[in-house]
């Protein structure tokens, strides 16, 4: 099978709406920890006690199998949705440029408003500039888009070197004897954020427990930090957006290889990437989360394996989503709402964690509690997506997707919902369709069926001995008709409901 159908009049290609929604959704998968905990935590889980146990386990996995991969997933698709639309301008008679830069513009003001009024990791400010960039290089052929590319990628990892080697003669300055209060100074004002100490967590959790017009007033009061967290990535984000280019005009993020290429690049492609991953991860282990180790290795050695990694999930998926199934339809709603979804997910995590919402930041830790966010995370992103999937999941949780992710957040585990019998049924037996009543037979009647939930006897009987069960009396054919009619519903339910016992 090549390209999924485009998605009624509107000439979408799936695959592109598929890979994207996973990738938004990993993005806050890995976004969480730093609404959940201070910032630190996201390279050094020993600031926030993960460094040990199920905890470190946790931030292991998330270092090696998600962390990066996502966001050059997404940076990878802007840039071939970036191309799409500038086609389609092209071949309306529209100037493409004029297009490009209004939908650019607005991304700028969008990503603004979401920096200093609602979560300080955006990424759309990052998007719109580098976009207003690699629009220059929209007309490169395949291998010049792939070259180029690679060269901006390894010009980050040169610039961030660079920073490292800065970093590590202050370092030096800072924790020599008699050091002067301003090298002091200059550390903990850069690298030295990354390892704080415990005034440093306590002042960042109060930033953030306290009133919304606080951390706004904090946020505008520090509003030349944009500028730097910006401009350090522009190199690896344009790079990815070519590769995405290149990606979208080869066919390979559209679908159109065949399945033996899909599957030859997922299986080099996560190979490489979980072994470098893996490497990675040993590293700042092995030399105890230091924080020029950390950086170093994660944002400058780990970036080729990071990328390589991406182009193999992004094989993956298609490979999984070729049929195009009921799960895909809901990814796919996902990456349609990608933009409302991103900025959707950082109003509820910070209605969840912050001050002005149920004030949990800090009662998370970067393990386990960590995962028990980074999960319920996942329930926000897909929750939202598609008019019929919040309605879902809140049928799933029983309690409602909102409500259920705070409780999560606060108490860091999954919760159930409390199990109690309703009136007319077999407390002890939940049946699937048509509910008996519980004088008409005893627990002997209740038997197991091959999906866990148990069901009449006579329902069994009835299927199996069908001829037999519709002789006798008009009562006797009722109650088959009864049978019957559980059988067919106890078929069509897919998914148990949380809100009936279970036995």
């Amino acid at each position: 099978m090549a390209t999924l159908p485009s998605t009624g009049e509107s000439g979408r290609i799936i695959t592109l709406d598929i890979i994207r929604g996973v990738a938004v959704m990993g993005i806050f998968s890995v976004n969480v920890i730093a609404f959940a905990m201070i910032e630190a935590a996201y390279f050094n889980p020993a600031v926030y006690g993960g460094s040990t146990g199920p905890n470190f386990a946790v931030w292991a996995t998330n270092m090696v199998l998600i962390d990066g991969k996502m966001r050059s997933l997404f940076s990878m698709l802007f840039g071939a949705s970036m191309l799409l639309v500038i086609e389609r301008a092209e071949a309306s008679g529209r100037p493409a440029w004029l297009v490009h830069a209004r939908r650019m513009l607005v991304l700028l003001g969008f990503g603004l408003i979401h920096y200093y009024f609602i979560w300080f990791g955006d990424i759309l400010t990052l998007y719109a500039v580098c976009g207003l960039v690699v629009f220059l290089f929209r007309n490169l052929s395949i291998e010049r888009q792939v070259a180029l590319g690679a060269a901006f990628m390894v010009g980050h990892m040169l610039l961030f070197t660079g920073f490292l080697i800065d970093g590590y003669h202050t370092d030096v300055a800072a924790h020599a004897p008699n050091a002067p209060q301003a090298a002091i100074d200059s550390w903990n004002a850069g690298f030295g954020s990354f390892a704080p100490d415990a005034q440093t967590i306590a002042d960042d959790r109060a930033i953030h427990l306290g009133t919304y017009l606080d951390y706004v007033r904090y946020r505008l009061s520090e509003w030349t930090d944009i500028f730097p967290t910006t401009i350090a990535f522009i190199p690896d984000t344009i790079g990815l957006m070519l590769l995405g280019m290149a990606g979208y005009r080869s066919g390979f993020l559209t679908g159109e290889w065949s399945n033996k290429a899909y599957r030859r690049v997922a299986v080099i492609s996560l190979s490489i990437g979980f072994v470098g991953g893996a490497g990675v991860v040993g590293y700042d282990v092995w030399s105890g989360f230091s924080v020029l180790g950390s950086i170093a290795a994660f944002v400058v050695v780990a970036t080729p394996f990071i990328t390589v990694m991406a182009f193999g999930y992004a094989a993956k998926i298609i490979l999984l989503t070729r049929r195009f199934g009921p799960l895909a339809q809901r990814i796919a709603a996902t990456g349609r709402c990608a933009f409302s979804n991103y900025l959707g997910t950082s109003i509820v995590a910070s209605l969840i964690f912050y001050g002005w919402g149920l004030a949990t930041t800090g009662l998370c830790r970067a393990g386990r509690r960590g995962a028990s966010c980074r999960w319920c995370g996942w329930g926000c992103s897909y929750g939202p997506s598609h008019g019929s999937s919040a309605s879902t999941t809140a049928r799933w949780n029983g309690h409602g997707a909102a409500l259920r992710v705070a409780r999560c957040s606060r108490c860091g585990r999954r919760e159930r919902r409390p199990r109690r019998p309703r009136s007319g049924r077999n407390p002890g037996s939940r049946p699937c369709g048509r509910n008996l009543p519980a004088e008409r037979g005893s627990e002997a009647d209740w038997l197991p069926c091959r999906t866990g939930r148990p069901f009449a006897r006579r329902a069994c009987e009835a299927r199996r001995l069908p001829e037999r069960a519709r002789q006798g009396s008009g009562a006797t054919r009722r109650k088959a008709s009864r049978c019957f009619q559980s059988v067919r519903q106890h078929r069509r339910a897919d998914r148990p409901r949380t809100d009936e016992p279970h036995p």
